[in-house]
Formats: structure tokens, C-alpha cells, sequence
């Protein structure tokens, strides 16, 4: 059960993460939180967590793709 309370303050880590705008880490957040939930046999937790680091980096790289000063 250990890995499942990791996995869990991985995903608390990420606010801190996206707080910054440190958007690297939210990604290496996530996946590892994903990693852990699968360690515990939990696909779901692990399939939700990839899910939200994806909408939570969708908005940033979106932003930045219309931002371009080119």
C-alpha cells in the first residue's frame, strides 16, 4: 500500500509544479504517479493520472504554440 500513497503525494506534487510553471516536472509528476498506481495493481488510478497531466499540459502548450514571437 505504500506505493499508493506515493502515488498519491506525486499528484499533490504536480499543483506545486504547475504553480511555477515548471511544466517538465508536472509530466514527470504524473507519469511517475501513473508508474506507482501500476506498481499497486491499479490501472485506472494510473490511466486518470496520465489523463489530468495531459489536460493540465494541454492549456501551457497551446498557449505557447500561439505566443510565438516568429
Amino acid at each position: 500500500m505504500v506505493p499508493w500513497y506515493a502515488a498519491k503525494h506525486m499528484e499533490s506534487a504536480t499543483a506545486l509544479a504547475k504553480e511555477v510553471g515548471n511544466w517538465t516536472e508536472v509530466a514527470d509528476f504524473y507519469k511517475r504517479a501513473s508508474e506507482l498506481y501500476m506498481v499497486c495493481g491499479r490501472p485506472q488510478p494510473a490511466y486518470d493520472a496520465l489523463a489530468k497531466g495531459a489536460r493540465n499540459l494541454r492549456a501551457p502548450i497551446i498557449a505557447e504554440m500561439f505566443n510565438c514571437t516568429s
